[in-house]
């Protein structure tokens, strides 16, 4: 890909060198979309799954963590260990902070303006009237989050810090920060009231346009109103009319956010993706996801915040990580850069804030016990920073001087080799981007299950793609049948897929690494029996 890169960019300035010739308007634009798309391929900013896309501005990601989230096209998540913890309960998404306020594109916290002072160990507001239980959760920062606040993370909702922490948004809080400087190795231990509130106990508080006064006697509830109600001005039409939609025949608050969740979750109808066209500024970032049908956590927590505001029930952003996966020789769960995530939560009259998680492959366990159904690349979120379109030149007076003797032979010189320049880097680049594709195949998931996908596309190429009525053991069979050599390869990689996929954690092989090793192993000689097959079956065509 940086070869490729390199030639473009070589010839990219030899364009630049031919004579600048008088331009309209669309031949202003195409060589603006031109060198935008030259820039995003020098810089490696290409889109695969949206070429087009590489014709308008780079959007560059931002931090996670800071004061503003802006939904832009892309998120790329570092990698590595950021936190580990163990907990008294269950494992649990980490809150952080949250947002109250959207623009359309951008999310920002008005109610962080108010804030107030605890001591380590001293009881913060809470939001949770009843319906909960008491968790202790104790935290180790490997890698300390790089953002404006040191934010504290911990299940929701804290009620006690053991170190000293600055609380925002009263009488909502917001959001948890320490007061020192949050440094790596530092421990610290967060005492939490996590919701216990059932199904049925929900499905209790009746929608708010069914019975507003419910709602009203909360005591809280202007400042609910307030921050967590607000919708941006100028919201397309259709968004509330796939609210209505999708909420139709709702008999409760509960079952109507339910059923929002469930359709922004259906991974039938949306995809997670953390490669996206950019939102255009013309575009609200919800529109835009009920249009392009793909988006990371960000996008469609997004969506499912604005959708429950229109329905008038209070709703935010949380920003923080996902539980993570838990390490049995260390007897720890790890949580890593790539944990980082959005989710939702709505606020239920005397129950508090209840989490709901929309993003496709991630699921709700209880309503309050969020675990992802598989292991998605999610989340920190990206915002743009809008760069200048780059112009080419416009001349209108090109051609007026008589040209220098020899000048016109070497200007069809330069034209000669410039296309011939683009037609090789063109092959070039074709040829780096199948090799970047097939690399980046389920980049999201775990070696292992990337392994065994990879298998069944090649198997593919040949006719022998997996049917819908296959368990994994039964398409494994077949392929041993087809390949009776690769037989205790195919059956091997099969046990670790399916151990990995559907096995309890704790019956997770704590030899990881060597099961990788093993694999790593295997694959290039099944590698190289389906791409002999594939080479069979295109000499007998």
């Amino acid at each position: 890909m940086q070869i490729a890169s390199a030639v473009v960019v070589l010839t990219l300035l030899l364009g630049w060198m031919l004579p600048t010739l008088s331009q309209t308007d669309a031949g202003a634009n195409f060589w603006n979309e031109l060198d935008n798309a030259w820039l995003n391929i020098a810089q490696n900013h290409l889109l695969l799954q949206d070429p087009g896309a590489s014709l308008q501005a780079y959007q560059a990601p931002t931090n996670f963590f800071g004061d503003q989230l802006t939904i832009a096209g892309s998120v790329h998540l570092p990698a590595g260990e950021v936190l580990n913890y163990t907990s008294s309960a269950a494992p649990q998404y980490l809150a952080g902070f949250t947002y109250d306020h959207f623009d359309g594109h951008t999310w920002t916290s008005l109610s962080s303006v108010n804030s107030q002072n605890y001591e380590a160990d001293t009881s913060l507001p809470n939001d949770t009237a009843h319906n909960y239980k008491t968790a202790t959760t104790s935290v180790t920062i490997v890698l300390p989050p790089d953002g404006p606040k040191h934010y504290i993370f911990g299940p929701a909702q804290p009620s006690s810090f053991d170190v000293a922490t600055t609380v925002y948004g009263m009488p909502i809080v917001s959001a948890w920060v320490q007061q020192s400087t949050m440094s790596k190795g530092e421990h610290y231990q967060v005492t939490s009231f996590i919701s216990t509130a059932s199904a049925q106990d929900l499905s209790a508080v009746s929608l708010p346009q069914d019975n507003l006064k419910m709602w009203k006697e909360n005591g809280n509830y202007n400042v609910l109103e307030g921050y967590y109600l607000q919708v941006p001005a100028g919201l397309s039409p259709q968004i509330w009319k796939t609210t209505q939609q999708w909420t139709r025949g709702a008999a409760n608050a509960y079952d109507a956010l339910k059923r929002l969740e469930a359709h922004l979750s259906d991974q039938t109808q949306f995809t997670y993706a953390v490669d996206n066209p950019p939102v255009p500024g013309n575009v609200d970032a919800v529109s835009w996801l009920l249009q392009t049908r793909q988006g990371y956590c960000t996008y469609y927590a997004t969506a499912m915040t604005i959708m429950a505001r229109q329905l008038g029930i209070p709703a935010r952003i949380v920003n923080g990580f996902s539980h993570g996966h838990l390490d049995i020789q260390r007897k720890v769960w790890v949580v890593d850069g790539s944990d980082a995530h959005s989710w939702v939560q709505a606020y239920f009259p005397g129950f508090g804030w209840i989490n709901f998680d929309p993003t496709p492959g991630y699921a709700l366990i209880n309503g309050n016990n969020p675990r992802p159904t598989t292991s998605p690349a999610p989340t920190p979120q990206p915002t743009s920073t809008n760069p200048k379109k780059n112009t080419r030149p416009n001349s209108s007076h090109a051609g007026e001087n008589p040209a220098a003797p020899g000048a016109a032979a070497q200007n069809s010189f330069l034209v000669s080799f410039s296309i011939i320049t683009l037609l090789c880097s063109i092959l070039i680049l074709l040829v780096a981007i199948a090799r970047y594709r097939w690399r980046s195949l389920y980049d999201g998931s775990t070696f292992i299950t990337r392994t065994f996908w990879r298998l069944c596309r090649m198997a593919g190429w040949v006719g022998l793609s997996p049917r819908s009525w296959q368990t994994p053991y039964e398409y494994s069979r077949m392929l041993s049948s087809r390949v009776p050599q690769e037989a205790a390869s195919l059956w091997r990689l099969t046990e670790l897929f399916v151990r990995e996929r559907w096995a309890a954690p704790q019956h997770i092989p704590s030899a990881l690494e060597k099961n990788e090793r093993e694999l790593r192993r295997l694959w290039p000689g099944l590698r190289r029996t389906f791409l002999r097959l594939l080479w069979m079956k295109t000499k007998i065509k």
